[in-house]
């Protein structure tokens, strides 16, 4: 089994903040960046148990899946990630993330269950026992309180969580992620939320892309070896790297394998750029967590690569005509389209 390098890679980003080196740990289980750096390749499940182990022991934190998984960018989630966040409503977003799923962890399950005004996220991981499973059952529900929170708010609502492992001992850091009742010793890994809450539209919708997105995953899903047309490609590793503003169009085509001088013709065929491409994945991710999470806009700007926050601020006015904090309050309110 496997699970994708976007995805591995994602949570490689997010370690620094607790301290821990990924290059070390990714050395000592053979992945390096030039490993992760095609957005389309697999990691063999068993490196990621040992990654998990490693990163356990690293920080000296138990509770490490929860909080990565609760920072979790959609972006990990490879060509997903873009197409779920620009689905209709959070039905539709699990719909395709049920159908897709396995482009990111293979063997991955969910289900959406509905009953007395109540709808059920399970989700069941292909680690299945032990602390590994623990860990897995953990960051995913975490990860999906971030999938919920794109389409709903930072106050998606949960009514309750249940997990199938015993009490870890941290419910503290459970009460801080999910904000609900916990339920230990369950049947199934599962979140619990209102029906109604699933087809609310959802502020980012963009059927174009979505269905563009769909075409793709299909594509992904039939043969993952399979090319797909330059920009394409290029807007599947933008959307995976931690900070698109840092990487230039040498290094694109590099990983891409091209040179500069056609990925840069094959942009213009397309009616774009290498600068405009950069700009949409960071308005795209910008609006993402400024509508769905509580970061403050400074946070956002460095998660986008913006070393000095006042480019982040003039950028956003451009792409928008409203300054970050402006878009934020619309957006909370119902505002924006």
């Amino acid at each position: 089994m496997f699970i994708a390098a976007s995805f591995v890679r994602a949570v490689g980003a997010d370690l620094r903040r607790f301290g821990v080196d990924p290059i070390v740990l990714g050395a000592r289980v053979s992945l390096d960046e030039a490993a992760l750096a095609n957005p389309s390749a697999r990691v063999p499940l068993r490196k990621v148990r040992a990654l998990i182990d490693d990163t356990v022991e690293a920080c000296g934190r138990r509770d490490i899946a929860l909080r990565l998984g609760a920072l979790a960018p959609l972006h990990g989630l490879h060509v997903i990630g873009p197409m779920i966040r620009s689905a209709r409503t959070l039905r539709r977003g699990l719909e395709l993330f049920r159908m897709y799923g396995p482009l990111v962890v293979e063997g991955a399950v969910l289900e959406l269950l509905e009953r007395d005004g109540l709808a059920t996220v399970r989700f069941t991981h292909p680690m299945l026992e032990g602390a590994d499973a623990r860990y897995a059952s953990e960051y995913a529900s975490a990860f999906m309180c971030r999938v919920g929170e794109a389409f709903l708010g930072p106050d998606v609502g949960l009514e309750r969580a249940r997990f199938r492992h015993a009490d870890p001992g941290y419910a503290s850091t459970y009460a801080e992620v999910f904000e609900c009742d916990v339920e230990f010793g369950a049947p199934h890994d599962e979140l619990v939320l209102k029906k109604e809450l699933l087809d609310r539209p959802q502020l980012e919708k963009d059927d174009s892309l979505c269905a563009l997105l769909e075409r793709r995953a299909s594509e992904l899903l039939a043969s993952l070896d399979e090319e797909a047309p330059l920009p394409v490609r290029l807007r599947e590793l933008l959307a995976n790297e931690s900070k698109p503003l840092e990487m230039d169009v040498t290094e694109a085509a590099l990983r891409l394998g091209v040179s500069s001088r056609t990925l840069q013709r094959r942009l213009r065929e397309a009616g774009s750029s290498f600068s405009g491409m950069i700009e949409d994945e960071l308005r795209r991710r910008a609006c993402d967590e400024l509508a769905a999470s509580r970061l403050a806009i400074k946070e956002i700007a460095d998660r986008a690569g913006f070393v000095d926050p006042n480019n982040f601020h003039r950028a956003f006015k451009r792409w928008t005509g409203e300054t970050p904090g402006e878009w934020r309050r619309r957006a909370r309110a119902g505002e924006c389209a």
